[in-house]
């Protein structure tokens, strides 16, 4: 059964439901109407009675109705539990009867008691139910009829309705089918601006394909970047093996490959690391507090250990306090330093607050620089410049350091002219602003 029908049975039952609901409370409502103006009927009778006679003597009582007496109610005199006079179909119910309205025996009776100078006596007044009974059956089977024609009326109405209701939904299965079978999962799904319910499914389904579509990539990327990058040093190491194996060798020989093998093996180690920090989700994010300046501190004093004879300069001005991943910021100062102290210059290092309340982390060289068009390619996975080609590197530094400047929601700028140096500024939010 399909949602629509669901839909259609469930209003169906729940209008029958009222309508049966509302009947029972009309049926009573109406019954208790009647009876009221039965009763008031009764009440308004009592004064076109008039008795005479002796009331001692039933022989001598006349009891007359004028001529705008109800027909179909009777009358009964009573003196004590003696009956001095009566009309003829008044019906055989007890003598003694409570004072007031009340129903006995399938007849409404209305009792009063009278002190007059004749002596004191009861009048009885009854009339049988049908006054109250037929107007009731007639109520019944107008609900018998209508009731089952305001069902199928309320299911039909109640089908259309869902069709309608159902339709965005129909269109966003639609709209996930077209994107399995295209495989764009980017793609903009139909009421994704809508500020309902319908609205937050579609923003939910276009932000969970976005997310599946963001780890595909990284998915892909780590592959391809495994493949391409690892594929050098395993070759090197590979053919360093066979030609080591390939004679006997003396001992110094032998640490000598061995000291070149450690060197592949680190050189892949770091390419691992660099892979898998490309990789990283962004909901693997740990965010504490961290003061950049203690992190840059220690990297720069990692930097100075590798690179004795390289001038580091640090400069911190103002607070640079944050929620952030240390690890990865670590990983970020680690790869602008190894970028910077390759060429050997003077590489100042710079933390400050800016306007705004946001961290300004600069990192320079004095080294050749990169040309104009070469600058915004930077960045990308494996894209080496030419004035870096003769190095060592994967061309993934800058590409994790992006990464990571991603990851925090933080933006970066480099600055480089052909022969003037290079420099990355990133700009982080501080722990107030952000």
């Amino acid at each position: 059964m399909t949602i629509q029908q669901r839909f259609s049975l469930i209003i169906a039952l729940q209008t029958a439901l009222v309508l049966v609901l509302v009947g029972i409370i009309s049926f009573l409502v109406l019954q208790r109407f009647l009876e009221a103006g039965e009763e008031r009927s009764l009440r308004e009778a009592l004064p076109l009675i008039e008795v005479h006679g002796e009331l001692e003597h039933a022989s001598e009582v006349e009891l007359r109705l004028r001529p705008d007496f109800p027909a179909e109610v009777d009358v009964r005199v009573l003196q004590g539990d003696r009956v001095v006079a009566t009309t003829g179909n008044f019906p055989p119910l007890p003598l003694r009867q409570p004072d007031g309205y009340s129903r006995t025996q399938g007849h409404q009776v209305f009792v009063r008691d009278y002190r007059g100078e004749e002596g004191n006596f009861t009048l009885q007044l009854a009339t049988d139910l049908e006054g109250v009974r037929e107007p009731l059956r007639a109520y019944l089977r107008a609900l018998a009829l209508t009731i089952p024609l305001l069902m199928l009326f309320a299911a039909g109405l109640s089908a259309l309705t869902a069709g309608r209701l159902l339709k965005p939904v129909r269109e966003l299965e639609q709209a996930a089918l077209n994107i399995g079978q295209s495989g764009n999962l980017r793609q903009v799904i139909p009421y994704a601006t809508a500020k309902d319910e319908l609205g937050r499914l579609a923003q939910t389904l276009e932000t969970s394909f976005r997310r599946i579509a963001d780890m595909l990539e990284r998915e892909t990327e780590f592959t391809r970047a495994a493949a391409h990058d690892l594929r050098t040093p395993l070759t090197a190491l590979k053919s360093r093996i066979d030609a080591t194996l390939a004679r006997e060798r003396s001992g110094p020989e032998y640490q000598k490959t061995l000291q070149e093998l450690g060197q592949d093996v680190s050189r892949m180690s770091r390419l691992t690391n660099h892979l898998l920090l490309l990789a990283r989700d962004e909901a693997a994010l740990k965010r504490v507090p961290v003061n950049l300046a203690d992190l840059a501190g220690d990297s720069v004093d990692r930097a100075r250990e590798r690179n004795p004879d390289v001038p580091i300069e640090f400069e911190v001005k103002g607070q640079a306090k944050l929620n952030a991943d240390p690890n990865l910021l670590s990983h970020l100062l680690d790869n602008l330093l190894d970028n910077a102290v390759k060429h050997g210059g003077r590489t100042p290092v710079k933390l400050r607050i800016e306007a705004g309340q946001e961290i300004l982390l600069e990192v320079s060289d004095e080294g050749p620089g990169v040309q104009t068009e070469a600058l915004a390619k930077l960045g990308e996975t494996f894209y080496r410049s030419d004035s870096a080609r003769q190095g060592e590197g994967s061309g993934l530094g800058l590409a994790i350091v992006k990464h990571i400047v991603m990851l925090h929601q933080a933006r970066w700028q480099l600055v480089s002219e052909w022969g003037k140096g290079f420099a990355v500024k990133i700009w982080f939010p501080s722990a107030r602003s952000g």
